[in-house]
């Protein structure tokens, strides 16, 4: 019986698979652009400086924490094949009728590919893994924030 081996942090920890830095590439691309969503509403439509600002820090830090992992940010966007995506022509069934509904649902698919990175990432680079953890539970605390400073957010006008 053999001991286990403790796995190193920060180093990648399986082999290239093409599938990961898809899964990878679009939860990127997708937290990336709900928190600029997010970060444009409290720009434009609630004019509120202090919650742009953290949202825009939270969007960078998701953008520096894959920089500094070992994941190639090269090998995710070659890896794309958009033509053989499945999912590409899903439609959006959901309506949005207001900035509040594009708010939350641009958080939530915000939340959701964070926690994709942070599993996907385990299997390459576990120091970056847990540094999106703490973005996703940052974004938990922003979206808390902003329910309490702008409660009309659930008026659903």
């Amino acid at each position: 019986m053999s001991a286990a081996v403790p796995r190193k942090t920060g180093v990648a920890l399986a082999p290239p698979d093409p599938a990961v830095y898809k899964v990878l590439d679009v939860n990127y691309n997708r937290a990336r652009e709900g928190l600029r969503v997010c970060e444009d509403i409290l720009r434009f439509c609630l004019k509120d400086a202090a919650m742009t600002g953290r949202f825009r820090r939270i969007r960078h830090a998701v953008t520096k924490t894959m920089a500094c992992s070992s994941v190639s940010r090269k090998t995710m966007i070659l890896e794309r094949k958009i033509a053989e995506d499945p999912g590409k022509n899903f439609p959006n069934k959901t309506p949005k009728h207001s900035f509040r509904h594009l708010y939350f649902a641009n958080l939530q698919r915000t939340k959701e590919a964070l926690r994709v990175l942070e599993e996907f990432l385990k299997l390459k680079d576990t120091k970056a893994s847990l540094a999106i953890q703490k973005i996703r539970f940052d974004v938990y605390e922003a979206e808390k924030k902003s329910v309490e400073k702008f409660p009309s957010l659930f008026d659903p006008r």
